[in-house]
C-alpha cells in the first residue's frame, strides 16, 4: 500500500514541479507553531525537498578561463516589500572578504572558478530599490513548489529589468543563453521557515522569453531572508552548483548529511555562512554522470595495489586529491572514493564547522539513478550510524580516525566494504591514522596483512580487543600473528565468521614454533581458545584450515584478556537501556562483554516481592552481545531486580541490580 501511495504522490506533484529544490534547514525540524505542533511534518519536508525530476542544467559547460558571470536581480511583492539594500547581496555573492559565493567557489575549485558580476558591477536594481511584480508573494509560495508560478516570477522580473539591463552581456560563451540568472525574492525561504506561503529556493528550467536576443535555460530562485542578519551563502552556492548539472544528494534517510554542499545539511553549516566543501565525487564530475563526459576540478587516483598511502586534506589548495578503489566485478560502476576532510585547516574558510575530521569513505554506485532510497548512487559510509537513519547523528561521526577508534573498513566491519548487493569486495582498509592535514592508511586487496605465512613474517603485534579481518584463500594458506601476552592475565582468542562448512583452527606457539595451546572443536562459525602463559613475552597465533577455505569471506580474529583475579565466568555489564523502559519494541536491553569463556549465561527478572517474572538464556559463543527483557503488557510499572548469572565449570556468579518499568 505504501509503495502505491508514494508513486501516486510523485506522479501528481511532478506535473507542477520542474525544479531542483534546496534541502530543508535543520532548524525547521525544531520549529513549532502556536498550537505546539511542528511547523511542517518531517515526512512532508522530505517529500517537498526531494521531488526533483532530474532536470538540472545539463548542457552548460564551465568557462575556459574559469570566470562565471552571474546576473542577480532582486524582486519584491506588495505583501512582502524588500528590506535589505543591494550592497548586502553584492557582499554575499561577489564579496572578497568574510564569506561569499565568490570566496566559496574560489576555495573549493582551488582557484579554477571565479564568480563575477559582469558589466553591471553588482546586483540589480542598485541601492534600496527593488523591482516589484504584479502578484503577491503568497501567490508564488502557494502551498507547494509550483514551477509554473516560479516561471511567471522569473519572466516578469526579467521584463521589469529589461530596460535597465543588457542581457546579451551575460552570454560569455555565445551559446544563445544567459550564463547564470539569479532571482532574489523579498521575504524568507520556505526551506528555512516551513511556512507554506513562503517561496522554497530552487533551480528552475523551461523558462520562455527572449531578452536582448538571449534565452534563459534555467534560473536560480533564492531568498532575501530579512529575518536573518546575514544571507545564507550555503543555499546560494547550492543552487548555483545546480547550474552545472550537480544533483541533490539527500533522500528519505541521510546518505550524505554534512559532508557535501549538495547534501542535506552541508549548505547550513554555521547558519549557512560556512557551508561544507563540495565532495570529491562532484569535484571530479559536476553532474555525477561520466557517460556525458567529465567536468570537474580534480581527478581521483585509482588504487590497485596493497600498500600504505597518505592523503592530504581536501581543503588544501595544493591537494586536489582523492583516491578511487573499484569494487571487483562491478566494471568500474561501483567503487569507493577516499577523501581527507578537516575542520582545522588554517587557511580554509569553509569546512571549519564540520562536526568531525578524518577519512571520509564515499560509496558510489553508478548503477543507481537517484538518491531517494537505499541503495543510493552516492552515500557516506558512517561508522557511528551505518544505516543512516538517525537525524540526530546524521553522519556527524562519519569520519574515520584513530582518535575516534575508527581505524578499519573491511568486509567484516560495520559498515563493511562489500558491494551494495552483498558481494564480498576483498577491500580492506586498516591502520587509519589520527586526523590532520595529512593522514595515512593501509590498503589490502583479497588476503590481508600479507606476507604473514610464517613466524618470521608474522603480522603484529596485535592490539587487544581489536578485530582483525583476513582470509584463508586456498588450502595451503596460513596466517601468523604476533602478540605480547602477560602472565598476569587470562587470555581468550576468538575466531569468528568462519565460512559455513569450513573448519578453521588456532594454535598459540612460542618463538621457536612450539605449539602451546590449540583449539580442538568440531566445525562451527566461531571458535574460542582460553589460556594462560607462565612467562610474559611475545607469542604467535597461527590460523589455518583443517578443511575448506574462502577467498571471499573473511574470518575475524580477536584477542582479549582479563586479570587473573577476575576469574573465569566474569561478565561485564556495559549498558542497560532504556532504564526506565521499555523501548518502542517493548524491550529493555542488556549490553554485555564476556571477559573470559563461560558455559552459560542466564538473565532472570524478579519483582520486589521475589516473584520470578522473566528468564532468558543466551549464546555464550558471542563475545560482545546483547540480551533483553521482553516486557509484556501485563507487567506492571515499578522497580524490578535483575540477576545476570554466568556459569563456568559448575560454578555460578551473579550480578544484580535494579531496573524500572515506566510506560
Amino acid at each position: 500500500m505504501m509503495k502505491s501511495v508514494l508513486i501516486c504522490v510523485i506522479v501528481i506533484v511532478s506535473l507542477t514541479i520542474s525544479a531542483w529544490t534546496a534541502p530543508p534547514n535543520p532548524k525547521i525540524y525544531e520549529k513549532f507553531n502556536i498550537s505546539g505542533k511542528p511547523m511542517m511534518d518531517i515526512a512532508d519536508i522530505r517529500q517537498i525537498a526531494m521531488l526533483d525530476p532530474d532536470v538540472p542544467r545539463m548542457n552548460y559547460i564551465k568557462q575556459n578561463d574559469g570566470i562565471e558571470y552571474v546576473l542577480a536581480i532582486r524582486v519584491d511583492f506588495s505583501d512582502q516589500p524588500g528590506k535589505k539594500p543591494a550592497s548586502v547581496f553584492d557582499d554575499a555573492i561577489f564579496g572578497k572578504k568574510g564569506s561569499s559565493m565568490y570566496l566559496y567557489f574560489n576555495e573549493v575549485s582551488y582557484g579554477q572558478m571565479q564568480i563575477q558580476p559582469g558589466y553591471l558591477g553588482g546586483v540589480m536594481p542598485k541601492d534600496d530599490k527593488w523591482y516589484r511584480v504584479s502578484k503577491k508573494m503568497s501567490y508564488y509560495g502557494a502551498s507547494s513548489i509550483m514551477t509554473d508560478r516560479y516561471r511567471e516570477l522569473i519572466q516578469e522580473t526579467c521584463t521589469l529589468a529589461d530596460s535597465d539591463i543588457d542581457f546579451s552581456q551575460y552570454d560569455r560563451d555565445n551559446d544563445g543563453y544567459i550564463d547564470h540568472l539569479m532571482i532574489i525574492h523579498a521575504g524568507n525561504d520556505e526551506a528555512s521557515t516551513g511556512i507554506s506561503s513562503d517561496i522554497w529556493s530552487a533551480e528552475v528550467d523551461g523558462i520562455s522569453g527572449i531578452y536582448d536576443g538571449k534565452k534563459i535555460m534555467s534560473a536560480m530562485i533564492v531568498s532575501e531572508d530579512p529575518s536573518e542578519d546575514r544571507i545564507n551563502i550555503g543555499i546560494y552556492c547550492h543552487e548555483f552548483f545546480h547550474e552545472f548539472g550537480a544533483p541533490d544528494l539527500y533522500a528519505y534517510d541521510y546518505p550524505v548529511g554534512f559532508w557535501c554542499l549538495m547534501g542535506m545539511f552541508g549548505p547550513y553549516l554555521n547558519n549557512g555562512q560556512n557551508p561544507s566543501h563540495i565532495c570529491s565525487y562532484l569535484k571530479w564530475d559536476f553532474d555525477a554522470d561520466r557517460t556525458n563526459g567529465i567536468r570537474g576540478w580534480l581527478e581521483p587516483i585509482e588504487l590497485k595495489d596493497n600498500g600504505e598511502y597518505s592523503i592530504n586534506a581536501l581543503e588544501l589548495p595544493s591537494n586536489r586529491l582523492a583516491y578511487k578503489i573499484d569494487i571487483p566485478g562491478k566494471k568500474g560502476k561501483e567503487y569507493f572514493l577516499i577523501e581527507n576532510r578537516s575542520n582545522s585547516i588554517e587557511k580554509a574558510i569553509y569546512d571549519k564547522y564540520l562536526p568531525d575530521s578524518g577519512i571520509i569513505i564515499w560509496h558510489i554506485d553508478e548503477n543507481q539513478q537517484k538518491s531517494f532510497g537505499y541503495p543510493h548512487r552516492a552515500y557516506v559510509e558512517d561508522p557511528e550510524d551505518p544505516d543512516r537513519t538517525s537525524r540526530n547523528k546524521a553522519t556527524r561521526g562519519a569520519a574515520f580516525s584513530a582518535e575516534d577508534g575508527q581505524t578499519e573498513f573491511t568486509p567484516a566491519t560495520y559498515p563493511n566494504s562489500n558491494a551494495n548487493d552483498g558481494t564480498y569486495s576483498g577491500i580492506i582498509i586498516t591502520d587509519i591514522s589520527k586526523s590532520g592535514a595529512t593522514m595515512t592508511f593501509k590498503l589490502f586487496f583479497g588476503d590481508t596483512y600479507e606476507p604473514n605465512d610464517s613466524i618470521s613474517s608474522a603480522f603484529g603485534p596485535l592490539d587487544f580487543g581489536k578485530r582483525y579481518a583476513s582470509f584463508l584463500t586456498d588450502s595451503n594458506d596460513v596466517d601468523f600473528y604476533s602478540v605480547y601476552i602477560s602472565s598476569n592475565n587470562v587470555n581468550i582468542i576468538y575466531l569468528e565468521n568462519i565460512p559455513d562448512g569450513n573448519d578453521y583452527e588456532i594454535i598459540v606457539s612460542d618463538a621457536q614454533g612450539k605449539a602451546l595451546f590449540e583449539t580442538d572443536e568440531p566445525p562451527q562459525s566461531t571458535k574460542r581458545l582460553s589460556f594462560r602463559v607462565s612467562k610474559s613475552g611475545i607469542y604467535y597465533i597461527k590460523v589455518f584450515s583443517e578443511h575448506g577455505y574462502s577467498p571471499n569471506q573473511p574470518y575475524i580474529l580477536t584477542i582479549d584478556s582479563a586479570p587473573i583475579d577476575l576469574a573465569p565466568g566474569m561478565i561485564a555489564v556495559l549498558k542497560i537501556y532504556p532504564n526506565p523502559g521499555p523501548d518502542s519494541k517493548g524491550k529493555i536491553n542488556f549490553e554485555y562483554k564476556l571477559l573470559v569463556p563461560v558455559d552459560e549465561i542466564v538473565l532472570e527478572i524478579y519483582a520486589i516481592d521475589g516473584t520470578l517474572v522473566y528468564t532468558y538464556s543466551i549464546d555464550t559463543k558471542k563475545r560482545n552481545s546483547e540480551l533483553y527483557w521482553d516486557v509484556k503488557p501485563d507487567i506492571a510499572n515499578g522497580v524490578y531486580i535483575y540477576a545476570l548469572k554466568t556459569k563456568f565449570n559448575g560454578k555460578t556468579e551473579i550480578k544484580t541490580g535494579k531496573i524500572a518499568v515506566l510506560r
